[in-house]
This record gives C-alpha cells, sequence and structure tokens, in this order.
C-alpha cells in the first residue's frame, strides 16, 4: 500500500491527457462502487473481491508514477521499484491463502460453522431425520441465483435442513405453519444452536418443537454449537442399544433390538430399531407389520392394518411408520413381523426371542383406548 502510495503522488506531477484520464475514471469508478455497495452491502474487512474491478486502473496508476519517476532525477529508482510491485502482485497471486482473504465471508464472526454442523451431525442422524439449524446473517440462507451459501456448506447433509435466519422478522403463526409442515410427523429432530444467539430469539421454536416432540439429551456440545435431540413425545426418547436377545433374528444378517408401537389421533405410529450386517443386499428386504385382534392373531381371522416399507442399509437405526387408522374399535392388538424380497415376494425365516420360527412372528402389543 505504501509503494502504490508513492507511485500514485509521483503520477500526479503527470499533466498529459491520458494521466487525467486514468485519474478521473478511478475516481468515478471509486464512487459508483461506495454506491453499489450502501445500495447493496458486499464490502466488508476480509472480502475485498469486489474492488477487483479497480485493478486494472490502480496498474495503470502505478505506471504514470513509474513514468514520472523515469522522467525525473528518480529514474535509477524506477526499475528496482518495478521489480518489487511485480514480486508483490506474482507473490500475492501463487498465494492461494491470499485469494481465500480477499474472498472470505462477509460476516465472519457471524458466521455458522455449517461445515462442522454437518461434519457432527451425519454419523448420528438418518436420512428421515430433521435438523434445525439457524444463522444470525440473512445471506446465508437467502436465496441468490438460484442458490445459497447455506445451500453450499450443507450438501452432504444426511438428514433433511430447516434453515431459519435470526432475529425472526415472520409472524409467529406464519413460523408455527412452517415448521409444523416441515416436521411432518418423523420420529428424531437435531436441533442446532450457538451459545452466542440469544435464548429469546430460539424461543418460538422451541415452543413450537414442544408440542409434539420431547428433548432427550445434547450428544454434541461444542464451544462454538450445541446438537439437541428430541424425539416424538407420543413415542418417547429411544436409544440405539443392541441386546443381548432380539425380538427377531433372520439369519440372513438382520436383527430387530428394539420396537416403540402406540395409536394417537387415528394412527399408528410405530419405530422399529434395526441392524442390518454388511452382507445384507442393498434395497433388497422390506418390512411388512400387521395389527391384528390380539386374541385372535391368525390370518384366517384378518388382519385390520398393514404398513409395508423398504429395510434400512447396512448399519444399526430406527425406522419409523405412521399409519392411519380408520374404524379400528378400541381394544388389545398385537403387531407381526414379516421380512420379504420386494421383487420376489420370497419370505426370510425368522426366530424371536422365545425361540419361535416362522416367516410372520409377532412383536408387541398394541391397544386402543375408547374415547372418553
Amino acid at each position: 500500500l505504501l509503494l502504490l502510495a508513492a507511485l500514485a503522488a509521483a503520477a500526479l506531477i503527470q499533466r498529459r491527457r491520458g494521466a487525467r484520464e486514468v485519474w478521473f475514471f478511478l475516481i468515478v469508478i471509486f464512487i459508483l462502487t461506495l454506491v453499489a455497495n450502501e445500495v447493496r452491502p458486499m464490502i466488508s474487512e476480509g472480502r475485498t473481491r469486489y474492488l477487483i474491478h479497480l485493478w486494472p486502473l490502480l496498474a495503470l496508476l502505478v505506471g504514470l508514477g513509474l513514468a514520472a519517476l523515469e522522467a525525473g532525477r528518480f529514474r535509477r529508482w524506477t526499475l528496482p521499484l518495478l521489480a518489487v510491485w511485480l514480486a508483490f502482485g506474482v507473490g500475492n497471486t501463487l498465494n492461494s491463502q491470499f485469494l481465500i482473504d480477499m474472498d472470505g465471508p462477509r460476516y465472519l464472526k457471524d458466521y455458522p460453522p455449517l461445515r462442522e454442523i454437518v461434519a457432527a451431525v451425519n454419523p448420528l442422524a438418518e436420512p428421515e431425520d430433521l435438523l434445525i439449524t439457524f444463522s444470525r446473517q440473512g445471506h446465508v440462507y437467502n436465496i441468490f441465483r438460484f442458490f445459497t451459501v447455506g445451500a453450499y456448506h450443507t450438501q452432504n447433509l444426511i438428514p433433511q435442513g430447516y434453515f431459519a435466519t435470526l432475529p425472526e422478522t415472520r409472524a409467529p403463526v406464519e413460523v408455527r405453519g412452517d415448521l409444523l409442515n416441515s416436521l411432518g410427523t418423523r420420529l428424531t429432530v437435531w436441533f442446532e444452536t450457538e451459545p452466542i444467539t440469544p435464548p429469546d430469539q430460539l424461543a418460538l421454536y422451541r415452543d413450537i418443537l414442544d408440542e409434539r416432540y420431547v428433548r432427550c439429551d445434547s450428544p454434541v456440545q461444542r464451544p462454538d454449537f450445541v446438537l439437541d435431540r428430541y424425539h416424538l413425545a407420543a413415542l418417547g426418547c429411544v436409544e440405539n442399544d443392541l441386546v443381548a436377545s432380539p425380538l427377531l433374528h433372520a439369519d440372513a444378517g438382520i436383527d430387530l433390538h428394539g420396537l416403540r408401537a402406540v395409536v394417537q389421533d387415528d394412527q399408528m405410529l410405530v419405530a422399529a430399531n434395526w441392524t442390518v450386517a454388511d452382507s445384507v443386499p442393498a434395497n433388497t428386504y422390506s418390512v411388512s407389520l400387521k395389527l391384528w385382534p390380539a386374541d385372535a392373531p391368525h390370518p384366517a381371522d384378518g388382519f385390520l392394518a398393514q404398513m409395508d416399507y423398504g429395510l434400512r442399509g447396512a448399519g444399526s437405526g430406527w425406522q419409523f411408520q405412521a399409519q392411519p387408522l380408520d374404524h379400528v374399535p378400541p381394544r388389545d392388538y398385537v403387531l407381526t413381523a414379516t421380512l420379504y424380497n420386494w421383487s420376489t415376494g420370497e419370505r426370510l425365516p425368522l426366530v424371536n426371542a422365545a425361540g419361535e420360527a416362522g416367516d410372520e412372528l409377532e412383536i408387541g402389543s398394541v391397544t386402543i383406548e375408547a374415547e372418553s
């Protein structure tokens, strides 16, 4: 900067028409840049790439200064100063950190650690989960040219995402409708917050979440962000525990380690904790759950509800399903499970915790209470 200022000062003594034009265009473009930045703020400390259009004019200004020195008594300084200027230019061009710093985030201290959040939640979450995360700067999640900065940094996110900007400017009723629509009916929601975010800005979101979900734990607690885990209140908190005697076992490498089932608001909500071995071919098997009267759980008596879904991939985790129940009378019921190859219909032989074998076995019970 000192060298640039010195050469610019030397350029002031140039009285040629070309010199005046360089100064004129430099001043005009600089003023227009300031005006544009006032209309749409884009230039801040650490983010100078939007001044790059001034570089050709600055290069001409340096040339004018060197020409002035060449014509005066400082002629012997011309080549050394030109060499220093070129050395700085080439060095910065080859320095990748200089280019990164020039294109740094506009609001570095307020920028959410999105990449770190994604890296923390991905090993814990399922694709059916929802991550709620926030930014205190509007440019992170606002769409610009069909894309957002946030979308770029969360493109590898495994769960679905709900991204909000704080402080909230929408009416509470609008926020509630939007968030509940995104929540739908799912088992697990991840709620990410930064300790520097004022709690009152998060209160509305927590209150809406508490309508359907219960906070279970905070598996990630870092200085820059905290990750809370919420589970559907109707089923309570569930853990990915592997029991010694699974509810169901298939020699193909599939085990059912846990089950939560409840009927709420004319829906049967079922969460099943499956473990699938690496040897099980992906996208091959499906699960069929059926609801039977407790006193007659036999095919001849007919089942009252059925839900089928694709079995998870290799690994262990909970899979959640919701099934509407129409005109199912209040009483005790049992759930049975079947594992089958969805392309051929072939059923896998199963063994339950009691040692019973078959291709359709009882795994749990459900009670539908009479309306008071």
